[in-house]
């Protein structure tokens, strides 16, 4: 089955013409080093200085959020660094976080981290994650994990593709579904041009939206893609990942192939999603047009 799709994205994501080069995007700071450098500033709010100081960090946050610093469903930064960044001590850090998770702000996983909470607002981001409750009708939540990144060599259906030198970056990520089951991405790249990516901040790319990352560092947006869907039985480390118990692991395994300006590919990613897990609902097109 294909299914082409045509998107248009918002203009705050769409970065037409004066593209940066190689030099400056490697100088570019990253969105880890902005995202604490908001935190900063708005600690230092004077609306908040009566307060203590669990409280302005957790308004900094909420403006933070408001702002668009982090999404619903990326994860947030590790306690630790918090507190050396912030200067300030961890106690403090997690009584701020405490009271956010408190209101359904973020959400604390054990052994995870802790990330946006992933309301309403993450379902409109989402172009292919879109598992929903056939009760409610609703999207439910996904958070990402990064796995690894590294270079890889493809003469397959990758480099056919992408094209390019022969040479990629393979992005893993691990997808939480509202903590039922896992879902696997695999996002490929052409490693000439987006090689900062092995230098990011992994904070940075546990954004589930992960085209946001490409069109905000690289002026790569996604403006059309093509899917092709087919069933596979898993090999033991993606099954393994995705936590699968059954033997032998099979599912659904998504080829995303996706167009930036003038057509030209920018990714190609493949998503597995195991059998027997909720509906997926798949986009029409004219909803992302």
């Amino acid at each position: 089955m294909t299914n082409t799709k045509k998107i248009t994205l918002p203009a705050d994501i769409i970065h037409v013409g004066g593209g940066k080069t190689p030099e400056e995007r490697v100088a570019a700071p990253s969105n880890l080093s902005c995202q604490l450098d908001a935190l900063r500033e708005k600690l230092s709010n004077p609306a908040y200085k009566s307060e203590p100081l669990y409280k302005r960090l957790g308004n900094a946050f909420r403006d933070a959020l408001i702002e668009g610093l982090w999404l619903p469903g990326d994860k947030l930064p590790a306690e630790v660094l918090l507190a050396k960044e912030l200067k300030i001590s961890l106690g403090t850090v997690q009584n701020a976080l405490n009271a956010l998770a408190s209101e359904d702000i973020i959400v604390r996983r054990h052994g995870s981290g802790t990330f946006v909470s992933a309301g309403k607002g993450q379902s409109r981001q989402l172009l292919h994650f879109r598992f929903f409750d056939e009760e409610t009708g609703e999207i439910l939540p996904v958070y990402a994990e990064l796995v690894d990144r590294t270079l890889i060599r493809d003469n397959g259906p990758i480099a056919r593709f992408l094209g390019g030198a022969g040479e990629y970056i393979l992005v893993r990520r691990r997808i939480r579904v509202n903590n039922e089951f896992y879902c696997l991405s695999e996002f490929y790249i052409e490693a000439d041009r987006f090689a900062p990516i092995l230098e990011m901040p992994h904070q940075d790319l546990e954004r589930v939206v992960i085209r946001h990352v490409m069109a905000r560092s690289f002026n790569a947006p996604t403006l059309m893609l093509k899917e092709y869907v087919r069933s596979e039985t898993f090999n033991q480390e993606r099954a393994k990942l995705m936590q699968m118990t059954d033997t032998p692991a099979a599912g659904m395994v998504i080829d995303v192939l996706s167009y930036t300006h003038l057509d030209t590919p920018v990714s190609y990613q493949k998503i597995f999603v195991p059998a027997g897990v909720r509906k997926l609902e798949i986009l029409e097109t004219e909803k992302l047009s």
